[in-house]
């Protein structure tokens, strides 16, 4: 759950002026109340893990694009994930890696939008093309 608040910390952390998501936005798929979204038999993480990779597998600078609020953009990301991890007990570590690269993204966004990073660092570093793990910052 550290990780999720976490998560939500570098979101709330976003200057005031940041795009607000729209319906067009990719993340909107993942917007409302998500309560009765998975059957009574279904796995809740598997019924939403394909669709997160497809979105948040991308290149550092495609994530970048995501970092919108709004509940059509990370905040409904957000409320979704606090939904799978209370409410269907889905593990953080299941998810562990595309929060990590969505932080650097939003503290990038951050970096070019005023100049300096959020307020919470990830502790991570962006991977290079000759090293494309993500390695804590030493």
């Amino acid at each position: 759950m550290v990780l999720l608040q976490k998560f939500c910390a570098h979101i709330e952390a976003l200057p005031h002026d940041i795009m607000e998501a729209d319906e067009n936005h990719p993340l909107a798929a993942f917007a409302g109340d998500p309560v009765g979204c998975i059957g009574e038999n279904e796995d809740a993480w598997e019924k939403f893990d394909r669709p997160l990779n497809g979105l948040l597998q991308k290149p550092p600078n495609e994530l970048q694009q995501l970092v919108q609020v709004g509940e059509k953009g990370l905040i409904g990301l957000c409320h979704l994930l606090e939904y799978l991890v209370t409410c269907h007990q889905v593990t953080g570590y299941l998810f562990e890696g595309k929060l990590e690269w969505l932080m650097w993204a939003i503290d990038e966004v951050c970096v070019n939008h005023i100049g300096i990073g959020c307020a919470i660092s990830n502790g991570f570093q962006v991977p290079t093309a000759h090293n494309q793990t993500m390695e804590p910052r030493h």
